[in-house]
């Protein structure tokens, strides 16, 4: 909803005062800086945020060379919540974010999907695949590692991805590299 979004971004900081900066320094469809195939990571917000909610972090990732996707995990946004009808935190939502990736994931790694920006259509190197999450995002991110063999490493931040809220997530259970960042 067009209206929610320019309210919340209206609630940003002014630009030079403390908080979030509302504009990015990317550019929408820019033809990539080359045409070799590009790592991929997969990028879930946590509970009741948007697909945006750090595109600091992904514009940062993509100067550096990353193709990122980050998808509303509908049900579950910011804008649910302020309308009521958000998601529980669990392990049955939980296997929606997970669907929700693996469904995203495939439509990147289609070669002819047209749903797929042009500028990464069949850009992406499908064995440099990563997964990142925040909070909700987290167990999203290790649930993935965990189920999806096309992810080689998952970067949970600010919540571990096996815990009592996803009893079907087993850090046993991923063989792909995980590197845990814990906000304090």
């Amino acid at each position: 909803d067009r209206d929610a979004l320019d309210g919340l971004l209206a609630k940003l900081s002014e630009p030079g005062q403390v908080g979030v900066r509302p504009q990015t320094r990317a550019a929408r469809d820019a033809d990539p800086a080359d045409m070799s195939k590009k790592p991929l990571i997969m990028f879930s917000h946590c509970h009741n945020c948007v697909r945006f909610s750090a595109f600091t972090i992904a514009e940062h990732l993509a100067s550096r060379g990353y193709v990122v996707v980050a998808p509303d995990h509908a049900g579950n946004t910011l804008f649910d919540q302020l309308a009521g009808q958000s998601a529980e935190v669990g392990e049955e939502f939980l296997k929606v974010r997970v669907a929700d990736m693996s469904a995203v994931l495939d439509a990147v790694l289609d070669p002819q999907n047209q749903a797929v920006p042009a500028a990464i259509r069949g850009a992406v190197d499908a064995t440099k695949v990563g997964a990142l999450g925040h909070s909700f995002g987290a167990g999203t991110a290790g649930r993935l590692a965990q189920e999806d063999d096309r992810v080689v490493a998952a970067m949970p931040i600010g919540a571990p991805p096996e815990n009592l809220l996803f009893p079907g997530t087993k850090i046993s259970m991923i063989a792909e590299p995980l590197l845990f960042l814990k906000l304090e």
